[in-house]
């Protein structure tokens, strides 16, 4: 499968496992947030992309499609 390229406004984090949903929604609620300030409409659903993980944390990249890059 060959997916499209779209810019992505992008917000990297760590957590805990038992923390990791929590983070990943205020990570994503930040991406929001700037958006609405920069006003951009997002252009899909956010995504997570998981970077590395081991027995107690994780990295990720938090995304939100948007329709045009920020300035």
């Amino acid at each position: 499968v060959v997916l499209p390229e779209k810019p992505v406004l992008i917000a990297t984090g760590s957590s805990s496992w038992d923390d990791g949903l929590k983070n990943i929604r205020a990570a994503i609620a930040r991406i929001e947030a700037e958006l609405r300030r920069l006003g951009i409409e997002p252009a899909g659903r956010p995504l997570t992309l998981f970077l590395e993980t081991n027995d107690d944390t994780f990295r990720f990249d938090a995304m939100v499609p948007v329709g045009r890059p920020p300035e």
